[in-house]
């Protein structure tokens, strides 16, 4: 039993616990084949991929994952198709997708991840609506800069925990100011080349 571990053994096993639930292997040029080696790992919550191009694959997979919170495949420009897969991981709090430009959906499968704290997505090919995005309403960090994104800001004025907030090059979004006005933590807002508009009032809070 643990409990008779000698305390070198105890701190042995918590060390490989760790590294059971937490994979960080950026940069490390990784191929597709390894992709079905690491999904086996099912009590993973932080699954870090930045930078390896050479996984050419699509993310369904990872649905085996369920207790996954942080899913960081920033630069992993092989990946491809769509992101129903985030449907079924309900622990999400950070999702990074930046340059991700072969993966393609709309924005709906985020509607099932009411734990997100951080999304980034710019330089995908997520597209369409923001609406789903109401959902997260503890959203506090939202990087989507020239994405082609559309629909009314306002549907995100129920995410009041915000803080940094770029919509940059998203030209079809759209409506006013306000809803950010329930913003109260925000840092930090750009809507350079958006169709928004409005009074500053809105911020003033």
């Amino acid at each position: 039993p643990q409990s008779f571990m000698r305390d070198e053994d105890r701190e042995a096993h918590e060390a490989e616990m760790v590294a059971y639930t937490t994979l960080k292997v950026a940069h490390q040029f990784l191929r597709s084949p390894a992709l079905g080696f690491i999904v086996l790992e099912t009590q993973l919550t932080t699954l870090d991929l930045t930078g390896n191009p050479g996984i050419v694959s699509t993310l369904d997979s990872l649905g085996m994952l369920s207790q996954l919170e942080h899913l960081i495949v920033k630069d992993c420009t092989g990946l491809h198709g769509n992101i129903k897969v985030i449907y079924n991981l309900r622990e999400l709090k950070t999702v990074h997708l930046a340059n991700c430009k072969n993966i393609k959906d709309s924005l709906d499968p985020f509607s099932a991840c009411r734990s997100l704290h951080s999304l980034r997505i710019y330089g995908s090919g997520l597209s369409g609506d923001v609406r789903p995005l109401g959902d997260c309403v503890l959203l506090e960090n939202l990087f989507a800069m020239s994405c082609e994104l559309s629909g009314d800001l306002q549907h995100l004025s129920s995410c009041t925990a915000m803080k940094y907030l770029k919509f940059n090059g998203a030209v079809d979004l759209e409506g006013s100011l306000d809803f950010a006005s329930g913003m109260t933590q925000l840092k930090e807002l750009s809507l350079c080349n958006t169709s928004v508009s409005g009074a500053l009032g809105a911020l003033a809070g």
